[in-house]
Formats: C-alpha cells, structure tokens, sequence
C-alpha cells in the first residue's frame, strides 16, 4: 500500500502481475497463461500485413458465428482474451456489489480485472465443477 490519496483503496492494494513466464517456471507452455500447447506456422507476406486492421473483420465474425451457432450479432472480436474479460467486467458488474466466480486453477486476468475494478471474487474448485449438480454449482456462484 502506497497510501497515495489520490488513489482509490483497491487500486492501491492490488499487487503487481507475475506471469508463469516471469516467474520462471518450467515448460514451455502455460494453459493459466492463455497459451495454446499447438505451434501452428502461417505463411504470410508483408503485404498481407495491416498496422490498422478492421476492429470487427466481417469474415472472421460470420465464420466464428456460424461455428459456434450464433448470429454475427452475438460476436464481438476483442484484441485478445486481456480486453474481452475487462469488457465483461466494465459492462455487467457493478463496483463493490457484484462478484464473479473462478474455478481454480484460472488464467490469472480475471483476477487482476476483477481486483482493479473492486468486484469481488468468488474462488470455487474444479471438482465442484466437474462432480457437483447444477443446483450446487449454482449455489456456489451466488450472485
């Protein structure tokens, strides 16, 4: 704690991020990192290489809606999985009232979202995620 006025209370007691990769661990990938364990090349040219690319690319959106059985409506491209949780969080909890669950072990962003905008975190386990009924998970997650 920095005692900083001018900071609010839970900004300055958050604590610094650490990465699997920071914290030096073995492995070469970290699923709690949001890491995929497949290498996949591409082979592109720099000219298929755009500094600015369309925020909402139509053919991506109309590919991944049709996949996953929704409308093009439904979708919404983020630029990674950091800026898709902080908008759920911004848009659907409210500050100091609601919480969110996680089911640990997680990728540690939804923590470090949830703590910089004072929503309160709800740690439940994989078992009751893997074993328990609807009903008690339901329970679990509260609000």
């Amino acid at each position: 704690m920095s005692n900083n006025p001018l900071l609010p209370a839970n900004i300055d007691a958050l604590a610094a991020y650490s990465s699997a990769k920071s914290e030096k661990l073995t492995g070469t990938t970290w699923l709690n990192a949001n890491e995929s364990p497949y290498v996949k090349s591409i082979d592109i040219s720099i000219n298929d290489l755009n500094r600015y690319p369309d925020p909402q690319p139509a053919s991506v959106i109309n590919r991944y809606a049709s996949y996953a059985q929704l409308t093009p409506e439904q979708v919404l491209m983020t630029r990674g999985a950091d800026e898709g949780i902080e908008l759920l969080v911004r848009t659907y909890c409210q500050p100091a009232q609601d919480s969110v669950a996680l089911f640990l072990p997680t990728y540690g962003m939804y923590k470090v979202t949830a703590d910089t905008h004072n929503v309160a975190i709800n740690d439940l386990s994989q078992a009751l995620l893997l074993d328990g009924t609807v009903d008690e998970i339901v329970t679990a997650v509260g609000n």
